[in-house]
């Protein structure tokens, strides 16, 4: 997969030596379609940035009355960017952008959901583990930094997925640097990851075996949100190597 993503880098790279592109927009149906995508992007950001919050609030502060406000409002963005997309792709199949772009700007909404979902899901299933939280007493704030971390460098995987997804309709050869950039994030993710997981060995000596399988579990959809966000970079690199003016 690396080295598909790498060929598929250097194609764009090549393109960008001969000639500066950028998508065009050639009239207001397509003018509609940016402004919704853009729409659904800010509410991406915003999940990205309430998700850090939320752990913070949930492991750190041991507030769970707010965090569940949050997490309805998570829940609300997520709907948010739900219809954003539906009208976005409802552009597509009324003509705008060029035939051969739209299965791939069809395939970066449905990728972007992707994200949005990820982070839903992860807020969703911490509500459901306050038991979890009892059973590490002293140990949560300590537990909750290590996942704070991860969860900061998720969002900041979801800010340069937005960045790179906006930087489409405004200047395209800064694109394939965006997506460098997630990608060196999401590995940077995958070793927080690691780290979390390697610290429970500690853990499970005042911790029974599903406490520390249900942490895993956290740090892993934590995780598949930059998953989920290297994925879609994968669509914006067909999308520019697609380019030809």
């Amino acid at each position: 997969m690396q080295i598909l993503r790498s060929q598929a880098q250097e194609e764009a790279r090549e393109i960008y030596s001969r000639r500066r592109y950028r998508m065009k927009i050639r009239g207001g149906r397509e003018k509609e379609a940016v402004s919704i995508l853009k729409e659904a992007c800010s509410k991406l950001s915003e999940m990205g940035a309430r998700c850090e919050e939320f752990f913070g609030l949930v492991f750190v502060e041991g507030d769970l009355r707010r965090a569940e406000a949050l997490g309805k409002k998570i829940a609300e963005l997520e709907s948010e960017a739900d219809e954003a997309r539906r009208k976005f792709i409802q552009k597509l199949y009324d003509g705008a952008f060029l035939p051969a772009m739209r299965g791939d700007l069809v395939e970066l909404a449905e990728r972007m959901d992707k994200v949005a979902d990820a982070i839903e899901e992860t807020s969703k299933c911490i509500l459901l583990r306050e038991g979890l939280l009892q059973k590490l007493g002293k140990r949560t704030k300590e537990v909750g930094e290590g996942l704070r971390k991860v969860a900061g460098k998720s969002r900041e995987v979801v800010d340069s997925l937005v960045g790179a997804v906006n930087l489409l309709f405004v200047d395209i050869n800064q694109v394939i640097p965006k997506v460098d950039e997630i990608q060196k994030l999401e590995h940077e993710s995958d070793l927080l990851e690691a780290e979390f997981t390697a610290s429970l060995a500690e853990l499970e000596k005042g911790l029974d075996a599903l406490s520390v399988v249900q942490l895993e579990g956290l740090v892993r959809r934590l995780g598949s949100i930059s998953d989920a966000a290297e994925d879609t970079g994968d669509v914006l690199l067909r999308l520019v190597s697609g380019l030809k003016g």
